[in-house]
């Protein structure tokens, strides 16, 4: 199953001050006007909890991420949601997962050819990492607009898990060695408001892949940068 959000297509709603007050407050506090300005964060936020996989195509703007991908992550990013504030800082409450992040820049920012700072890599790094996803890859597509060959780089591990094979398919390990995969999952929330997850271990597993597109067109584009 695949799951394809297309942000350049559709973009995400502007955060405003009616959302920024809404997440603020705790579920049994929300009124109705809470749920509606949140109605699109908990829609992203439940195809990112049911993905094994998700794999991010963004073109790198102005040395970072774009206004929608940054949007979508304003609306990801969300106390007692999918992270919690603690004495030793936030913690993320959602569970890990493989996600390959795909990035195409007119000019260069990693290797010796590297003109130009690279603030997306390390800004997707910390902020997924603050809901809980630490394995992620990079992929990046430099000089796509200067009219030579397309260099490709894979900063960090280029190795995938064991149970990935390429882009285009997965196979399975033992439930065991996936947690929080093959599964059927639930959410409450406990006294102090905190989304809680629970699962139950199904029979039948089939991946699903979450695919987030942030350029325009079928792959995504640099910019002149």
């Amino acid at each position: 199953m695949v799951i394809r959000r297309d942000l350049a297509a559709t973009p995400p709603p502007a955060i405003d001050t009616v959302f920024a007050e809404a997440i603020l407050r705790r579920p049994d506090e929300w009124d109705a006007t809470d749920r509606n300005a949140l109605a699109y964060s908990e829609e992203v936020i439940g195809e990112l909890e049911v993905a094994d996989v998700v794999v991010v195509a963004t073109p790198m703007n102005n040395y970072t991420v774009p206004a929608t991908l940054k949007t979508w992550i304003d609306h990801v990013v969300r106390i007692r949601r999918t992270f919690a504030s603690t004495p030793e800082g936030k913690v993320g409450m959602l569970r890990d997962r493989p996600t390959y992040v795909v990035t195409s820049a007119g000019g260069y920012h990693a290797g010796d050819d590297a003109l130009q700072p690279d603030f997306l890599t390390p800004y997707l790094r910390a902020v997924l990492a603050t809901i809980g996803i630490h394995d992620v890859r990079f992929v990046a597509l430099q000089g796509v607009t200067r009219g030579g060959p397309t260099r490709r780089s894979a900063p960090g591990p280029r190795r995938s898990p064991p149970w990935i094979n390429g882009w285009g398919s997965i196979r399975r390990r033992p439930p065991d060695q996936r947690p929080g995969r093959g599964t059927q999952r639930s959410t409450s929330h406990n006294s102090n408001g905190f989304a809680q997850e629970s699962y139950v271990q199904t029979s039948d597993y089939r991946p699903r892949w979450l695919g987030l597109f942030t350029g325009h067109g079928k792959a995504p584009r640099g910019g002149p940068l």
